[in-house]
Formats: C-alpha cells, structure tokens, sequence
C-alpha cells in the first residue's frame, strides 16, 4: 500500500484546531470531512486512484507545521502533490491571515473576534462541484436537517476507503449522483426541487457540458454571473462558493440572515440590518469580506453575537 508524509508550513498565524473544526461545524464530521482526536481525515479520488488523507498539527499558532498523511493507491508525484495542495485547503492553511488583521481598526468590533479566533483560516470544499452540492442541500432548511442530508449523500452514494482499520469517506462523483437518479437522491429526503437541481448539474458535469472547476480562472462577478445561471442556484449560495470553494477573499452573500443580524448587533444596536445595508456597510471591509463573514460566524457559533445563529452554507 502507498504510504507519504509531507509536512507544510503555513504562514503564521494559523491555528489547525481552530481552522478544522469550523470546516466540520465544530463536530467530529461534516459530509466526508472528519475530526476526531485532533486528526482531520478523509478520502479522495483523483485520477482513477483513491487516497486516505489525515491532517494534524505538529507545531504552534506562531509557528504552525502541519503533517499531511496520504495512504491507499499509488500516486504519481503530480497527483501526490495535488492531494496535498487540497489537503491544506480543506483545513484552511493556503493563505496568509496578516493583511485582513491589519486592515481592521483597533476600536471595531470585529478586533475582538481577530484577537479571539487569531490563526482560523478559511476552510475550503474539496472541489467547487462538492461545495456546491452541499450548499444547495443547506439551503432554506435547519442545521440539523442540512447535516442529515449530507450525511446521507456520502453514506449511500459515495465510497469507503478502509486503511489500518479505519473507514474514509469520498463524496460522490457527479457520475455517482447522475446514475443515482431524482428517485434515489428522493429515497435519501432531499426534495423534489433539491433532487433535481443536483441531479441536472452533475449530469451536466459527468455529460461534459458544464466544467465548474473553470470558473477558478475567473473574475469574482463572472463566477457569480455563471453560477447563478444554474438552476438552483442564487446569489447567496454563489457567494458562500466564493468563500468556500473557490478560495476569494472578498465574498458576501449580504442575503445571508445570520449575517444580517450579525452585522445589526454590531453596529446598528442590536436592529437586524436589510441587505442592502448589509452589502453597503460591507463595503468598509473590502477586499477582506469573505474573512468578516468567516471570523463572524465563529464568533456567533460561540454565542458572542447576541441574536445571530449562524451557521453557514
């Protein structure tokens, strides 16, 4: 069996614990993503082959190392070398944090939350196809409901990687969810509308006719513009991709309810803002949102933001 070790170094701050588990919602899993005893594992499929990954920290805030470890069919060096480049953006190690710290004044309330979560990066979806899906399956319904969902969606649909004893979940290909069919993407809850908004995009994908990974050589407004073209697919699910699939730094989807009321118990005493307002207030933030939205959920998933319950896509 292929067996590799690297070790990256993410430019400090960068806190492991803190990144990976808001990438699984502060659970021990999140659809194929898991952390349990301070290990962030999953499986990958990349070209033809499948590997177990497992992330964990072998350093400090200040000075972060982490170890990505790759176990199952044997990679090419380019292959290897991408799994592990999606390795570190699963847990949100790809970017430097200095110039967003930098650009929030000492007396905004955000400081709070800089000083507070100092280190969390921004976790990204294993493939813009994946965020995706698992925005739409969060759409318009409760937390518990969404994690129900997707849960279902990779136990029945995706595969099982066991290495040493212990299971590694994949999230299914397009192709999977294309043969799955509406009946079957029904059989797992998912509504009428949800099913075949998912089914239409991955049999756009697995047919040919639709290649989302593109997208990540475009402009913000022109990802936006080609998402929301999609059916089932509005302004606040391709913003949240912005921020969790394609790695922008500057996402905000204003329509966001939790980031309405974030915003208004932070500077409109306590009044949930509209979302124009939202977006206008916003604006003293750019090119940095996608980090507000990101260190504003921590801090209400903690419950530090009186009236928001956040949650993400």
């Amino acid at each position: 069996m292929f067996t590799a070790t690297h070790i990256f170094e993410p430019e400090p701050p960068y806190d492991f614990e803190a990144s990976a588990s808001f990438a699984v919602y502060g659970r021990d899993r999140y659809a194929a993503d898991s952390l349990v005893d301070g290990v962030f594992s999953r499986a990958l499929e990349v070209g033809g082959k499948t590997v177990a990954l497992s992330v964990r920290s072998v350093g400090e805030v200040e000075r972060p190392r982490i170890e990505v470890r790759l176990e199952g069919d044997r990679l090419s060096s380019e292959y290897e070398s991408k799994v592990v480049e999606v390795a570190t953006r699963l847990v949100g190690a790809q970017n430097s944090l200095t110039e967003f710290y930098d650009s929030v004044e000492d007396d905004d309330p955000m400081a709070e939350f800089t000083d507070r979560f100092r280190g969390l990066g921004i976790a990204q979806s294993a493939s813009p196809f994946e965020g995706l899906v698992l925005s739409i399956l969060g759409q318009q319904i409760s937390n518990e409901v969404a994690r129900v969902l997707r849960d279902l969606l990779v136990d029945t649909l995706g595969n099982v990687v066991s290495v040493n004893g212990v299971d590694y979940r994949t999230f299914p290909s397009p192709a999977a969810i294309a043969d799955a069919g509406i009946d079957d993407l029904r059989d797992m809850k998912l509504s009428a509308r949800k099913a075949e908004y998912i089914s239409d995009i991955a049999e756009s994908i697995a047919s040919g006719s639709l290649d989302l990974d593109a997208l990540a050589d475009m402009l913000d407004e022109s990802i936006v513009e080609e998402l929301v073209s999609l059916r089932g697919v509005g302004p606040w699910t391709a913003h949240w991709l912005l921020i969790r699939a394609f790695d922008r730094p500057d996402g905000f989807p204003g329509g966001d309810l939790a980031i309405q009321r974030s915003l208004g118990a932070l500077y409109n005493g306590g009044k949930r803002l509209t979302e124009n307002e939202a977006v206008e207030l916003s604006a003293r933030w750019r090119p940095y949102r996608s980090y507000l939205v990101t260190y504003m959920f921590a801090a209400a998933r903690q419950g530090l933001i009186q009236g928001s319950r956040a949650a993400g896509p």
